[in-house]
């Protein structure tokens, strides 16, 4: 199994974990209070978190699997994206064939983020957003009232898949209830043209890490260019991307891009707290240089 990288199968994220009391497999050690349990890795036997009795494991077949069943009973056309940050963190991301309504963002597509861990870490948690096909990256919603839930290890997987797997999927059908204004907005930043003088002074402007900045930067420059080649993945048709102007969706674009790539161990949740706070500096900043 790969560490940090994209996967093409679910599989690859279904290694054999079990929780196992301490005591079982260290039977000479008195553990502290709250971690006298371990979750173990089967074919190694390597600990991967030391937890309490309450701690329930939730297998990634309990997450991704299922969900994954229960898109195509709802027969809802998808692509999925596994992703494997280490040995206890993992995400996959489902990117719906829904086309969205706007013929200048029709490289976009709404995309269901889905994490889950093995060490205590994280919660098991969804995030929405859309998939930029033609940089293959996320991009989160735009919108401040942004959906997103969690679920702590504390159910048992029956009560799991009864209960929080249908509410994920009511929190889907809220999402594709909000496409059409986050869409708006999206348009209404890619209408507001700027110079290119005036791009690189907001990006210099913003208080980025210098590898986010370089990042943003570069691709920039590659959305101004166009010409990349891509999979359109609802009629699996390669397309070439068009020359853009800037923009305020340009830089909306590449921010959220330079900070999924600078730290892609950093959960959706925090990235998208990132992509909004910047974008309000960018708005003001932008304004100024404007004006």
């Amino acid at each position: 199994m790969s560490i940090h990288a994209k996967s093409s199968n679910l599989s690859d994220l279904y290694h054999p974990v079990e929780k196992i009391p301490l005591s079982k497999l260290l039977p000479l050690v008195v553990p502290p209070k709250g971690k006298e349990y371990v979750i173990l890795e089967e074919h190694s036997k390597s600990i991967l978190h030391f937890c309490s009795k309450d701690y329930r494991l939730r297998k990634n077949e309990t997450i991704f699997k299922t969900f994954q069943e229960l898109l195509i009973k709802k027969k809802i056309k998808f692509t999925k994206i596994p992703y494997i940050l280490s040995r206890t963190k993992f995400y996959v991301n489902f990117i719906i064939h829904q086309p969205i309504p706007s013929n200048k963002l029709s490289f976009l597509l709404p995309l269901m983020s889905m994490w889950n861990s093995y060490d205590g870490t994280l919660k098991t948690q969804v995030q929405f957003g859309y998939y930029n096909q033609i940089s293959q990256t996320y991009l989160c919603q735009p919108n401040s009232c942004s959906i997103d839930a969690s679920a702590k290890h504390s159910a048992t997987d029956k009560e799991f898949i009864s209960l929080q797997i249908p509410k994920f999927f009511e929190l889907y059908q809220e999402f594709t209830s909000q496409i059409k204004d986050d869409v708006q907005k999206m348009e209404e930043l890619h209408n507001q043209p700027i110079s290119i003088k005036v791009l690189d002074n907001v990006v210099q402007k913003l208080k980025l890490s210098p590898i986010t900045r370089e990042l943003a930067i570069n691709h920039l420059a590659a959305t101004i260019e166009g010409n990349k080649k891509y999979i359109d993945l609802r009629s699996g048709k390669e397309k070439t991307s068009k020359p853009q102007s800037p923009s305020l969706f340009m830089i909306y674009n590449a921010l959220n891009f330079a900070i999924y790539e600078s730290n892609s161990k950093e959960p959706v949740e925090t990235k998208c707290k990132k992509v909004r706070k910047i974008m309000d500096a960018v708005m003001k900043i932008s304004k100024k240089v404007t004006s």
